[in-house]
């Protein structure tokens, strides 16, 4: 009968270690487990990123010696602009209407050709206008090659090319001397 009533006894402390374990259960899937993973995913970033600038720094003296190279080389066509003849405000259109004119002769199909009023408010002498051009790029290099020889071309600040499903589209920002 003692046996009996020793094993009364530990019921109770055994249930109390069943709940003990169930809590550290509990605690550890809810807390110590997910912070894991996460810890293990931040460390094959962290390995991910150091790769990455092992990786450029081992490349960027490659760079610069290329970057030099570039610059010490004179096998380019340097494009020189013809002279510049300023025009008149009045002459806007008549500006436009060549700018039409050497796109026409170069084959490219004008999408829009928009004059950018506030470039008339930095001063300088010229104006800006958006072009916007669709065709082949070999037309692109014809606009571009006969544009420089138009006198009153300033220079364009900016080209974008876009590949579309119904062809090529070149977006730029002409500059236009004027007095």
């Amino acid at each position: 009968m003692a046996f009996i009533s020793d094993l009364k006894l530990l019921r109770p402390s055994f249930y109390y270690l069943i709940l003990a374990g169930f809590v550290l259960a509990v605690i550890y899937l809810t807390g110590i487990q997910p912070k894991a993973k996460e810890k293990d995913i931040l460390r094959a970033e962290i390995l991910n990123i150091k790769a990455i600038l092992e990786e450029h720094g081992a490349l960027y003296p490659v760079y610069q010696q290329l970057q030099m190279e570039l610059e010490a080389s004179q096998d380019y066509l340097p494009v020189s602009f013809g002279p510049l003849e300023a025009w008149h405000v009045e002459d806007i259109d008549g500006a436009i209407a060549a700018i039409k004119q050497v796109i026409h002769d170069s084959g490219l199909e004008e999408v829009r050709l928009t004059p950018i009023p506030k470039s008339l408010e930095r001063g300088g002498g010229k104006f800006a206008a958006q072009v916007e051009l669709s065709g082949q790029l070999d037309d692109l290099r014809k606009f571009i090659l006969e544009l420089v020889e138009v006198p009153f071309f300033g220079g364009y600040e900016t080209l974008e090319i876009q590949k579309r499903a119904e062809g090529m589209r070149y977006v730029m920002k002409l500059w236009i001397t004027m007095s």
